[in-house]
């Protein structure tokens, strides 16, 4: 009995390690406002487990309450506005956020385009009729190493409450076949 316990318990350990393949959720309420790249870089992996980098962003408070912190892009003169989220070591398979269009203009404001291996795989918009919107669950057909935010303009946008699911860990698989392999050797004894 001790050793079906045992292999019971490789089983769970192997089971909770699929929760890799879970959602995680960006918030950035923790970080002050203003912070650029680095510093959600650094926030972002911790969170993630994994090496995340972004690129032309930069936090702000939020237009209706300042201690709701989002992402946004940064302050541009002359080139259309974006930044980039880079998911370098484990990619994603869906995404869910909500869209800030902070200086609307004219067309579409608010661009998310994913990409994998620097293909376009998925794009979403929305024009400047809304100042925030929820973008609901997006899946991606193939996982997804980076995703731009940009305004076809030169104007603000941002996301906060970004919601992910990384691509499952390989190895969770073989750890669930040892955890069987280990409980049919056991019973076979």
């Amino acid at each position: 009995m001790r050793i079906s316990v045992t292999a019971a318990g490789v089983i769970l350990v192997a089971l909770g390690s699929v929760a890799r393949g879970d959602l995680i959720t960006f918030d950035f309420d923790s970080l002050a406002a203003p912070r650029f790249d680095r510093a959600i870089s650094g926030y972002m992996t911790e969170i993630y487990g994994s090496q995340v980098s972004t690129d032309g962003a930069r936090t702000v408070a939020g237009e209706f309450d300042p201690s709701d912190v989002l992402i946004a892009t940064s302050l541009q003169l002359l080139d259309r506005g974006d930044f980039a989220i880079l998911f370098e070591e484990l990619p994603i398979l869906g995404a869910q956020f909500e869209g800030h269009i902070i200086d609307p203009t004219i067309g579409e404001d608010f661009v998310f385009t994913a990409y994998s291996s620097d293909s376009e795989v998925f794009s979403f918009s929305r024009d400047n009729t809304v100042d925030s919107f929820d973008s609901g669950w997006l899946a991606f057909s193939v996982p997804v190493d980076r995703v731009v935010i940009s305004d076809s303009c030169r104007k603000d946008v941002g996301i906060d409450d970004l919601i992910v699911q990384p691509l499952p860990v390989p190895g969770t698989g073989l750890l669930i076949l040892a955890g069987v392999g280990a409980i049919i050797g056991i019973r076979r004894r």
